[in-house]
């Protein structure tokens, strides 16, 4: 009613509509636009809170009938969720199928769909009968939503067996891993032994369960999977494609590995993912003569879509690349998008995914150490996929792998793409070019061009890491800018201070 809102004429200081005249309306005859506007937001948000209220009552009630369908379908998933007639877990029927494996594995989620076949409640002890068919095949139904098309599931080779639910582990290195499944085949190339690793930490996106099966390695055996302790048994059909899955415990990063300050906090996920990225080599992959790395966004995509900008190149390619620079001790791929580093950097405080004073701090730091024309001409790469050598590595590019993960956490980046080759840069300074390789995308077989080193001064032998002082985020701080919602506390402050100098 319109009692029960200001009347004409009362202030709102939280609330600005321009007032466009008294409303016509004659159940809110008296009130001017700006009130009117209010009430219309409010009841247009009202309506919206009744119909998702509405709509999550019928994925409920939908939503108990098709997980009991679910376990009706499935003797292996009644085994699973239901004890006893009766008894049947359908919360837990339901996440398996939308949140787990069910998904991946082809199965049909509802009751009377797929095959056209209707479930009996004899088949799963305490189940419901299904009833009449609501849904039509080769389409999803969504409670509350029209249907949608569900895509051709990936067929499984035989040979790979069932989805395991436990297997055997050992400890290595500090953690859990799985045993491989390879036998006496080795990933080699031109003489070199390999291997191909990835990670999720977090798993925020569900990427781990998205994970159905990967038709072709091109010959990489040896792969390695590195994740929560927590979502070890989440990566079962990692085990199942012949990854060795390795659990992390949360305290696994050494104390010693952070700076004594650090600008910002980040969620133990990033952490971890930086440190299997740069911060160290696990011992378990220490046999290794190359490693791998692959962002797992390519191998995680469910029912097989491969639109990653990423891909795995071929043992022979890889060969043909080793021989071809023996004497180097890693190899990138450029950027698709940029060539420099200060174009990135540009980017991600555009998109927010940088902080600007802290990008301040880190670019004033590294023109004052490596001077104008190197950091303007510093190569950009896409380090979501790059190979490195393990055994007999370099000192200098093994201490820069190092660098990047406590240089991004000591200006409080998050992007190590705005890090890394500088880190590369202080360690090896001239001798860049005879160490690292920028290839085309996805490592071709010929040779790949040589780093420019426009500018570089020779800090080789200084010792010290990229962030070590004077070069640290304390000595080169920008200001940051206060966010705008502050203004009416600064404007007090600014009123008070010229009251008191008045006084």
């Amino acid at each position: 009613p319109a009692a029960a809102y200001p009347r004409a004429g009362a202030p709102c200081p939280m609330l600005k509509i321009p007032d466009r005249g008294a409303s016509k309306h004659p159940r809110v005859a008296g009130i001017t636009t700006r009130e009117t506007g209010f009430v219309h937001d409010l009841r247009k948000t009202m309506r919206l809170a009744l119909l998702l209220a509405t709509r999550l009552a019928v994925a409920d009630a939908e939503g108990g009938d098709d997980s009991k369908c679910y376990t009706n379908r499935y003797p292996d998933i009644c085994k699973s969720f239901c004890s006893s007639p009766g008894q049947c877990d359908i919360k837990k029927a339901f996440e398996h199928f939308h949140h787990g494996a069910g998904q991946a594995e082809g199965r049909i989620w509802g009751c009377g769909r797929g095959d056209g076949k209707t479930p009996t409640s004899g088949e799963c002890p305490g189940t419901l009968t299904a009833t009449a068919p609501r849904h039509y095949k080769g389409t999803e139904h969504v409670p509350g939503g029209p249907a949608r098309k569900v895509p051709t599931p990936i067929v499984v080779p035989p040979e790979l067996g069932p989805v395991p639910e436990s297997w055997p582990m050992r400890v290595v290195g500090g953690l859990d891993c799985s045993l491989p499944r390879w036998g006496a085949n080795a990933t080699t190339a031109n003489g070199k032994t390999l291997a191909l690793f990835a990670y999720n930490f977090g798993n925020f996106r569900n990427e781990i369960a998205a994970f159905s099966y990967f038709r072709d390695y091109k010959g990489w055996t040896h792969r390695y999977f590195f994740t929560n302790t927590q979502y070890v048994k989440v990566a079962a059909k990692h085990v199942r494609d012949g990854w060795v899955v390795c659990g992390v415990p949360d305290d696994y990063i050494p104390k010693d590995a952070f700076p004594k300050r650090r600008p910002r906090s980040t969620p133990l996920g990033w952490e971890l993912t930086k440190w299997f990225k740069f911060g160290h080599v696990p011992e378990i992959l220490k046999a290794y003569d190359y490693i791998q790395h692959m962002d797992s966004s390519h191998i995680g995509r469910p029912w097989g879509a491969r639109t990653s900008e990423y891909g795995i190149p071929s043992l022979q390619r890889v060969g043909q690349l080793l021989r071809n620079h023996p004497n180097h001790d890693a190899f990138f791929v450029s950027h698709p998008a940029r060539q420099h580093i200060p174009q990135e950097w540009s980017i991600t405080v555009r998109i927010r995914m940088e902080q600007k004073h802290l990008v301040c701090a880190f670019e004033k730091a590294m023109r004052a150490k490596f001077g104008d024309a190197c950091v303007n001409g510093s190569p950009m790469a896409s380090l979501g996929q790059w190979i490195r050598k393990v055994k007999g590595v370099s000192e200098g590019l093994d201490s820069a792998f190092r660098d990047t993960f406590h240089a991004l956490t000591s200006f409080g980046l998050k992007r190590d793409q705005n890090v890394f080759f500088f880190a590369v840069f202080n360690r090896l300074g001239n001798g860049t070019a005879s160490a690292v390789k920028l290839c085309a995308r996805k490592f071709p077989a010929d040779t790949c061009p040589d780093l420019p080193t426009v500018g570089l001064r020779a800090v080789r032998g200084s010792g010290g890491a990229l962030d070590a002082p004077p070069f640290d985020e304390a000595h080169y701080r920008c200001r940051r800018r206060r966010a705008s919602r502050s203004w009416p506390l600064n404007f007090m402050r600014w009123g008070e201070r010229r009251r008191s100098a008045g006084a």
